[in-house]
């Protein structure tokens, strides 16, 4: 059986795993277990404050209706010939991520902030390109708010230390409790990445890595998931690139942003 077609599954319950964590943080939730409250409420806590402080200095513009939100995210969300050679890959059905087994449960422990209120959002289809261990998935996300205070929230939540060791650990569990054939997983890492996105209200990039151990060949092979975001006043876009054994070119990845900012610069609200 050709190698990726054993690490497809794995990657999908990363990405749905690593998503669950990070839209739960991006939505307002902060991710920790019951025992990581103590230690990163105060850090997070006080990035949201600084951030939502700042916001509400600024002046905010009417609300868009709901057909404008979704012109505009229909406009700015990637299509398969934005991505040279990709093709749309199909959906496949797993029991392990059907009704988000433990990951799901994990995230529904993570919910503490309120949740956002959106107007409209959507994702692209996965668009996939290449073969076997040098596949690589990407997809994008687009989102309007209600609230730009809202916006300036997620974003600190997502730009703070803390939160990122909270989502590497809860992730790392989470994991832990998904079970592989023939193999097992190693601990998660999320670290930050540059994001150049300007002319942006506030913009993040991270990178989740985790190892899947292979015990039938004693390999152990990296699982990649880049994200990353910014925002326009009340619109959120995001970019996920997954692969294996080595992340999505940094060129690649810097070339999508840069289309998606100038969609949303375009096409604004």
């Amino acid at each position: 059986m050709p190698a990726m077609r054993r690490l497809r599954p794995c990657l999908a319950v990363l990405l749905g795993a690593a998503a669950c964590v990070l839209v739960t943080a991006c939505g307002g939730g902060q991710a920790h277990s019951a025992g990581d409250t103590a230690s990163a409420a105060p850090a997070v806590a006080h990035d949201v404050a600084s951030s939502v402080g700042s916001a509400r200095g600024s002046v905010s513009t009417p609300a868009p209706s709901r057909a404008q939100a979704l012109a505009f995210v229909r406009a700015v969300n990637l299509s398969v010939g934005d991505i040279p050679e990709a093709s749309v890959e199909a959906n496949r059905a797993h029991s392990s991520d059907a009704s988000g087994g433990p990951a799901a449960r994990t995230c529904e422990r993570l919910k503490g902030w309120g949740q956002s209120h959106t107007i409209a959002e959507a994702s692209s289809p996965k668009l996939r390109r290449g073969q076997e261990l040098e596949a690589e998935q990407i997809t994008s996300s687009v989102s309007v708010l209600h609230d730009e205070q809202e916006v300036a929230q997620q974003f600190a939540l997502l730009s703070s230390p803390a939160l990122r060791e909270c989502s590497a650990r809860a992730l790392t569990h989470s994991l832990d409790d998904t079970p592989i054939r023939n193999a097992r997983w190693g601990r998660v890492t999320i670290s930050k990445l540059p994001v150049n996105a300007p002319g942006t209200t506030a913009k993040v990039g991270l990178r989740i890595v985790a190892t899947l151990n292979l015990s039938f060949s004693e390999v152990s092979i990296p699982l990649y998931v880049d994200v990353f975001g910014f925002s326009l006043g009340r619109a959120e876009v995001a970019l996920t690139a997954m692969s294996a054994t080595q992340p999505v070119p940094a060129s690649t990845e810097q070339e999508i942003v840069a289309l998606l900012l100038a969609r949303a610069k375009a096409h604004t609200l």
